[in-house]
């Protein structure tokens, strides 16, 4: 009880209550418009590559490591076998209700990781609650497949902290470079945390070369990771017509995921002012270990939206068919937040606060209207889904399956998703996650 008692006077539970807070309202979320029936991906590399072949018996861990797309997903491949193993089943709305607690923690300890730094820790609670309660991915939350976009953040923040704070190689830098390393086998994004880690020991050496010898020495140790994590990734051509084709291309793709939560044209650099102000002015002050932890993470925002820019210029809109970026998008307005907060000079630093706070909450608190009919449509079409696949599992018609709407199936695969409902082992598996008796 005294241990409480000093943990709320310390201010050092608001990460914590956020969490709670995060959580039980996407468990309501999720209650209210999750489904069961599969969807996308997951008829192909879960249903048909994953469970039938562990259901025959010829599963094995190089299946595990298998590449879907440019992404190694391990961990989301075996949180799902793990839950069809103890549950006696597949029921996707189960992984869909982990998301919430995976989703609750990657924020908690992203949090947790900065928030000892902070002086203004209730500004900076305040600001945290309203901005991850406003602003998420609703398909990141309503797709159990989707549990690889949460695995990445929390071995990446994981990861940088860990390789960024530790000045030389200690256990512990060394146990940030295995979170990296797992990030990577989380999904193709795990790359980035690798690249930004590298590309800040760079800036480093460049800006304060004698501050520390050692850091040649890390440097070289994630350059050898990096070059075997590019090897390891694969060029899926499916993708590259998603591709940026030209400079205007990625340019204009840019400027449309640095504007949100805004997506007013050339906002993204006024949201992203505070990330530039760190590196022109503090970049011969860095460091100290909160310093390098900081400066990591606005390198780590910058990639990622211009490696959004580029592979996904053909879907620049966030809220319409980019919308499971929008987690990490959060976080990096999140980091823009924390260098007002921790180095904008005093007598700037509270109008700065108030007018760019102000900017960020109203449009995250304007775009609630967006998600909300968002989850109505996906609720709606989750109906029509299972009644369609409920269709043919009972009459094994196939005319339920062709001359439907874009999403009226839950897979636009027809071949993909025919080849799992007509094989036994797929069928049999199917049937009793929908409940469907032979």
């Amino acid at each position: 009880m005294k241990y409480i008692k000093n943990l709320i006077k310390s201010k050092n539970i608001y990460p914590l209550i956020i969490f709670i807070v995060l959580l039980i309202c996407k468990t309501i979320l999720v209650y209210n418009f999750a489904s069961n029936i599969p969807y996308w991906d997951q008829w192909g590399c879960i249903l048909y590559n994953l469970l039938k072949p562990f259901e025959e018996g010829r599963l094995t861990i190089s299946w595990l490591f298998a590449t879907h797309g440019e992404h190694y997903i391990f961990f989301t491949k075996l949180t799902t076998l793990s839950f069809y193993y103890f549950f006696d089943g597949w029921y996707p709305v189960r992984e869909i209700f982990f998301n919430c607690i995976l989703h609750s923690l990657s924020i908690l300890i992203f949090l947790s990781l900065i928030y000892k730094y902070i002086s203004q820790k209730k500004l900076f609670f305040c600001f945290s609650l309203l901005l991850f309660l406003t602003s998420f991915s609703w398909e990141n939350l309503l797709w159990g497949f989707q549990s690889h976009f949460h695995f990445v953040s929390i071995f990446g923040f994981l990861g940088i902290f860990l390789t960024m704070v530790n000045s030389k190689l200690t256990l512990k830098w060394f146990i940030g470079l295995v979170f990296l390393i797992l990030s990577f086998f989380s999904s193709g994004g795990g790359i980035i945390f690798t690249l930004s880690v590298f590309i800040s020991y760079i800036f480093m050496s460049i800006v304060n070369f004698s501050a520390n010898k050692e850091i040649f020495l890390q440097g070289g140790l994630l350059l050898c990771v990096l070059i075997i994590e590019y090897i390891l990734t694969p060029n899926f051509e499916p993708h590259h017509f998603l591709r940026a084709e030209t400079i205007s291309d990625f340019f204009k793709a840019c400027d449309f995921w640095s504007s949100w939560p805004v997506n007013i044209q050339f906002s993204g650099f006024i949201i992203h002012l505070p990330s530039f102000f760190f590196l022109i002015f503090k970049r011969k002050k860095i460091v100290k270990g909160k310093d390098k932890y900081i400066l990591a993470l606005i390198i780590w925002s910058f990639i990622q939206i211009a490696t959004m820019s580029f592979a996904r210029a053909g879907i620049p809109n966030p809220f319409d068919q980019g919308n499971r970026y929008l987690d990490h998008l959060t976080y990096s307005i999140c980091i823009n937040f924390v260098v007002i907060l921790m180095f904008f000079p005093r007598k700037i630093k509270t109008v700065s606060f108030f007018v760019w706070s102000f900017i960020i909450l109203i449009s995250s608190l304007n775009n609630l209207y967006g998600l909300k009919k968002s989850l109505t449509i996906k609720k709606e079409q989750s109906a029509t889904q299972k009644k369609n696949i409920t269709s043919f599992l009972g009459k094994n018609d196939t005319t339920f399956l062709y001359n439907k709407a874009a999403f009226d199936l839950p897979s636009i695969k027809v071949f993909s998703l025919k080849r799992s409902l007509t094989d036994s082992t797929s069928n049999k598996i199917i049937k009793k996650t929908l409940k469907i008796k032979d």
